[in-house]
This record gives C-alpha cells, structure tokens and sequence, in this order.
C-alpha cells in the first residue's frame, strides 16, 4: 500500500516529473537514464521542480449519430478502489477490501474467483480490511449487513464480540474500515460468497444493483469517466484476455482491477464516454476482445475513448522501463528515450485493432487517444517517430492528450521556498492570500507553477494537436501537490493548511478557471483527475473529499459540464 501511494504521489505531479525528466534526460537522448536514476532526482530534487526543456527534435448494434458530447465538456477520472479509499462506489463493500492476510503471516491460498481456500498452514485465523461506508461528513457511521455461505466465525474491528451469518450492525463510533477475522472453517462447507453491505442499500443488492446510488449521483454530471485507476493500468502486468478480473472475483482491488463490464454499465447507466486504458503489455488479442466487449454492450449513443497504457515518460509506473526494454529490442538506435518510440509504435497498433472492429462505426463510436508529458515541448517528436515505425499506412488518432496540473510550487523541498510555504501555513488568513496569489499568477517562489503558467503551454499544445489534424483534451488535471517529501514534523500542518485552501471559495473560481483557461486554448474534453479523495501527504487529488461533504471545487466543474 505504502508504494502504491509513494507511486502515485511522486510521479502523479505529471508537469512536475516531465521537468526533472526532461532535465535528467536531454532530448538528444544523449544521457543515460536508469529507473534508479530517476527515482533518485524524484527522491531528492522532486521538489523544488527544475526548468522544462523547450527544445525539440525529431458490428452488431446499428451506427447511430455522433454523441452530441463532444466538445468542451468535463470529465471525471474516477478513483482508484482500496480499502482506504473513500470512492465508495459499489453496494457490496467487499468489492473494495484489500488483500486476505494470516496471523502468522503465511499466505492465504485464493481459487480463481478469489475465494479463500482454508486456513494457511499453521495458521489460527485469516482476514480482511473492508472499507464500510461511513458518513464521514456527518461523522456518522452507517448500519451494515454482513452474510456469507458455509462454515465460519467471524469477528471484526468494527464490533464488539462475534458477527452473526446475516447480522445487522452499527460499527463502532468513529470505525473507517473495519478488519473482519475468520476462523473456524470447515472444508466440508467452505466459506464463500462473503458480503458487507449497508443496511440501507441490503434490498437493492438482493434485488441484484451493483453500485451505490450515491456514487452514481456523484459520477452522473460528467461527460466522460477515465478508468486508468479502476483498471490499475499503471504497473499492470497482464498479458492475456483470460488472466484479467471477472465479475466473479471476490474483489475488484488487485490485478487488472474493476472489470469492463462493470466499467460499461457504470458508463451506461449515468450515459458518459467511457476512458479505457490498455495495459501495457496486453497482447493483441486483449485488445481485440476489450474493444469487442466495449462495442457490443455500450450504449451505441456513447463513445469509446481508448487510450494505450498511461503516462510511458513516467518512470515512477513499471510499464515505463519495461516500454524502453521492448523498444531497444526492436531498434538499436534509440537510446534511453525508446520508451516513447514503443508508445507511439503500439499505440498505432492498438488503434488500427480498434478501428477495424468497429469498422464503418469508428468515427462515430471510437475516440483514439494519443498523449504527451504536457511540459516537455519536442517531446511529442519521440512519440510521432514510434508511430512511423508501426508502418502503418495512415495510423489513426482523434485526440491529443494532455494535462491542465498547477500549484505544485507548494511542495517544493527548497529550503528558502519551504520556509516561505511554512510561513503561510502558519500566517492564517494572511498565508492563505499568500498561497492563492502563488497558485494562481506565481511570482513568490522561485518555481512558478500557477494557473497563469499553464496558459502559454496550453497553447502550445493546441498547435501540435491542430498540426496533427486532432481534438486537444486533457487526460487530467487539478489543483495537484503534495507533502510526503517535507519534513515529517511539517506534514500534517502542511496537509491541514491544503485542505483549508480546498475548502476555501477561491479554490472554486480557481478550478473554474482552470477549465476556462483549457477551453479558451482549443481544448474540447477537461478530464479531471480525480473524482474522491481528501487532500494527505499523497496529494490534493480528488474534486471531493467524500461522497456526502459538500465540494467547491466540485460545484465549479459541474457548472461547466455541458453534458
């Protein structure tokens, strides 16, 4: 769990990573890059961000009418699913839990659906921790239901004494997560089909509904949702159709994630885009059965926008390295920037699969997605070669890829720029001003980060994507900074002052700005990363910080939704 988040929050700051990347790695691709290498610059110089280099170098269903939204229109990457999370987006809370632990730390043997088999060798008992829907706005914790088939005893965190086979409980005041424990199992009856639902919700998921109607309240104002977190799409490993996660599975949190087809009737039922990311090293046939799938169960009023893989310049994400490896295997000549000539190269591949399942619907149900590190000008140079190398005769893409990321300056790790984001923390009303004036024209630390900084990058890569005949869209963007790299006796003042700046009603107008900015620039499609999740040392991330505290930040997009 720990390097998931460290992941997320080094490397998630894409403007900021592209200027240490573009730093570290010259775009003659003359300096030797390793994945140790850049870790290091992450580690250590992350924060405060160097200067970007701005040098370049080299069917069943009948075809309805194009979908109506299509341009300037807001979208929602929703969050990634955990025990921790507070995204909350399914009735039956075991979806979400983490991984089957042991007493004695022995590893607990799972069958294809994910089942535990029995208890570990020597073990007394097994468990799980299951996110169980508190209300955290109202600090009020939500009755649930707890059933299950065969033989066990099951006890809890959550409560006081044993949890009875279709008992109804309030968990104890204050309980996030409950860590339910199971002993006692009979391999003549074995434990199966486990479920934590609210009480509330307990009819509609015997009636067979699968998401929580709040979060599809949440989710409906959005006219695309990206899944890149739902499918765990970075450092995903799967290769084939047959090893990704069924709807079967006990959890949805581990392997390729939350499955298509749950992805697809989300998107279906609040009618948004579905934003599919391909994992890196799925084979062709993945990609043939994926878009298939897609094609035949989608609402034939909404578009597929299908994206290979996510951030390949990103070297915090394993599919980056492995991307460099498949292309020096291929081409001898292009050194330690080969990760994007492989990016480009399969993209092209991925497209022409896509487009030819689709066939004569393809312009009107399929968006191609194509991306770039947004900073990093010349960059797309690298990208564009890898397609040319696909050899295929007209590669087809429809939107170019970016992202709208500002404010990151807050974090930086420069003593005089730290002590400065110290005295704001510590300034009250008059550090907030301080803070705000930062984020949104710059000019107080010596990094500048602001939305005002944004606007001549965004124009630049609205001529790349004119250039290439394509839509400019943003994969994500938002208010994005972190604090896990500060002093740890600083953290939890720092983390307290982000989340002031995230209530405060500036921040609205600031992230409708960031949204008027985009579109005055050419942009058609804002993707905003992400939907759930409160400001922590990881990063200020989510639009909301659960699904029932009331959000400017939120209430500003919505605003702007012209779904």
């Amino acid at each position: 769990m720990i390097v998931k988040k460290l992941s997320i929050a080094a490397v998630g700051v894409c403007a900021g990573v592209s200027a240490l990347y573009a730093a570290t790695v010259s775009t003659t691709a003359t300096t030797k890059v390793t994945t140790s290498s850049v870790a290091t610059v992450i580690s250590k110089v992350l924060m405060p961000m160097m200067a970007v280099s701005k040098s370049g170098t080299p069917a069943s269903v009948p075809a309805p009418a194009a979908p109506a939204i299509d341009q300037n229109t807001i979208g929602m990457n929703v969050g990634g699913i955990a025990f921790y999370s507070r995204v909350d987006p399914f009735l039956d809370l075991v979806k979400t839990a983490g991984d089957w632990s042991s007493d004695n730390g022995a590893p607990v043997t799972l069958d294809a659906s994910g089942q535990p088999t029995g208890l570990p060798a020597g073990a007394k008992d097994i468990r799980i921790p299951i996110y169980i829907g508190a209300d955290l706005a109202h600090d009020q914790n939500r009755a649930i239901r707890v059933t299950w088939d065969g033989d066990a005893t099951i006890g809890s965190t959550a409560k006081s004494g044993y949890v009875k086979n279709g008992e109804t409980f309030t968990p104890i005041k204050g309980t996030y997560y409950g860590v339910f424990v199971i002993t006692n199992l009979n391999p003549a009856r074995p434990f199966r089909n486990f479920h934590v639902v609210r009480a509330d919700q307990a009819k509609a998921f015997d009636s067979g509904e699968i998401f929580n109607p709040d979060f599809l309240a949440k989710e409906k104002p959005w006219s695309t949702l990206r899944f890149m977190d739902w499918n765990n799409t970075n450092g995903n490993t799967v290769v084939r159709w047959a090893d990704r996660v069924k709807p079967d599975r006990m959890t949805w949190t581990t392997g390729t994630g939350v499955p298509i087809e749950i992805e697809v009737a989300l998107a279906n039922r609040v009618h948004a885009d579905p934003w599919i990311n391909v994992p890196a090293m799925a084979d062709d046939d993945y990609v043939r059965q994926l878009v298939t799938y897609v094609r035949d169960h989608l609402d034939p009023t909404l578009k597929l926008h299908l994206e290979y893989s996510n951030e390949m310049w990103n070297y915090g994400f394993g599919q980056t390295g492995w991307a460099l490896n498949q292309a020096k295997k291929l081409w001898s000549t292009v050194a330690d920037i080969g990760n994007l000539d492989w990016y480009g190269y399969r993209s092209a591949q991925v497209s022409a699969i896509a487009r030819g399942i689709y066939g004569s619907q393809a312009d009107q149900r399929l968006s191609m997605v194509i991306s770039t590190q947004t900073a990093w000008m010349g960059l797309e140079n690298y990208v564009w070669r890898g397609v040319s190398r696909a050899g295929i005769a007209a590669p087809h893409f429809d939107e170019w890829a970016i992202t709208t990321y500002w404010g990151w300056s807050l974090a930086s790790n420069d003593d005089q720029d730290h002590a400065k984001v110290m005295s704001w923390v510590r300034g009250g009303a008059a550090g907030l001003n301080a803070a705000f004036q930062e984020i949104e024209h710059g000019g107080l630390l010596k990094i500048d980060a602001s939305l005002d900084a944004q606007k001549p990058i965004y124009a630049y890569q609205a001529k790349v994507a004119a250039d290439h005949k394509l839509k400019l869209v943003a994969y994500e963007g938002s208010f994005g900074t972190t604090a896990w790299q500060m002093p740890m006796a600083d953290q939890d003042a720092v983390v307290a002052f982000y989340a002031k700046l995230q209530a405060d009603p500036r921040m609205g107008k600031l992230y409708g700005r960031m949204a008027d900015d985009f579109f005055a620039a050419g942009g058609k499609r804002l993707t905003v990363f992400n939907d759930i999740g409160a400001a922590s040392k990881w990063g200020t991330w989510g639009t909301t910080d659960d699904l029932y505290t009331p959000s400017v930040r939120w209430d500003a997009l919505v605003t702007r939704s012209k779904k």
